[in-house]
């Protein structure tokens, strides 16, 4: 964790300031801060002087495993809660599931809770009002074949149960949702009975249990993380893709930050503060990498311990948790893992 008050975005406005807003590249390695030759010898002395007090300590630990080893399931906070929805099972044809287990991050403890109605893996998940919405997703086995889904349910914590809602308009796996004002947004995605992917953007209202569809996508995405922060909402990536779109859900539009370092898709994606930190995926399995908003630029973090794809990450209560996931499809594939492997990100 870091060892004061100074975080990662505290370090990237000294770099900002000190470089009249040209802003450069910072990485974390091996407890080593690496510079880009543009960067002084004396500015670097002053960010090792800095470093020195408030230097990047996280070391990554291992917390209790779930009892289903899975691949692209979805996934919600609730509280200090993470609830791990659908997946795919590790065990061949590799099959599309319903199960939802429950990690308390307080005690370090799983729990199951009520499983879906309908199996799925590649889901889109969403939280409205306390309640948690999976959206989508494929149903099948990779072996035996699989279809996208329209299916829509809501689980209540509450009372444990879950309950079909309006379905999806167009059914896909492998999109991505955030939530705008209570509004659920649905993105991209992909149908293998049609063979492409999509541009679709659908809107879900909880209050309502209505749809309504915004202008496409500017171009097919799917695998893609997704993630709303400050007013607009992130398509990060994709296989071996490190392209960022943002799109604004009040004016409709779409702009471009600065690409990822690493391309690559089926990553676990999640927030901190004003940064966006992205986790594994194919095409960079270790790669953590963090997008800071002020500066629209990427900072290198330090990488997972277990190199996967098909995972997913939360933070809570300063923690970054990376959970579940695949070996690396260059790498075969499998196994599939029941881990988490958590870092802390502040004090």
């Amino acid at each position: 964790m870091y060892t004061s008050d100074l975080t990662i975005i505290d370090i990237r406005v000294y770099i900002q300031y000190y470089l009249n807003r040209d802003f450069a590249v910072i990485q974390y390695s091996e407890g080593v801060i690496m510079r880009n030759s543009a960067v002084s010898t004396g500015f670097m002395a002053l960010i090792l002087l800095l470093s020195a007090g408030y230097a990047f300590a996280q070391n990554w630990t291992t917390c209790a495993s779930p009892s289903i080893p899975r691949w692209c399931p979805g996934s919600a906070v609730i509280g200090s809660n993470i609830y791990l929805i659908g997946g795919q099972d590790s065990i061949p044809p590799f099959t599309s599931i319903p199960d939802v287990e429950v990690y308390d991050t307080v005690t370090d403890t799983w729990s199951a809770v009520s499983p879906m109605s309908n199996a799925r893996w590649g889901l889109m998940v969403s939280v409205v009002d306390g309640k948690i919405y999976a959206i989508g997703g494929q149903t099948g086995s990779f072996m035996e074949g699989y279809t996208a889904t329209d299916y829509v349910e809501e689980y209540d914590p509450a009372t444990d149960t879950w309950t079909e809602l309006s379905p999806l308009p167009t059914s896909r796996g492998w999109g991505g949702s955030a939530v705008c004002s209570d509004t659920i947004f649905v993105f991209g995605g992909y149908d293998p009975e049609v063979e492409e992917t999509g541009m679709e953007v659908e809107k879900f209202y909880p209050a309502t249990g209505t749809w309504s569809s915004d202008p496409l996508m500017p171009m097919y995405r799917e695998t893609f993380s997704c993630i709303y922060m400050n007013g607009l909402i992130y398509i990060i990536g994709g296989w071996d893709n490190d392209l960022v779109q943002a799109y604004d859900p009040a004016a409709k539009t779409w702009t471009e930050p600065a690409p990822m370092l690493t391309g690559r898709g089926a990553s676990g994606v999640c927030s901190f503060g004003d940064c966006i930190i992205v986790a594994g995926g194919r095409g960079g399995p270790e790669a953590v990498e963090a997008y800071c908003y002020d500066s629209d630029s990427w900072i290198t973090m330090p990488s997972l311990p277990t190199p996967r794809e098909g995972l997913i990450a939360e933070t809570v209560n300063g923690k970054l948790f990376t959970i579940t996931g695949s070996r690396p499809i260059s790498e075969g594939g499998v196994p599939y893992y029941g881990i988490i492997e958590c870092i802390e990100l502040d004090d």
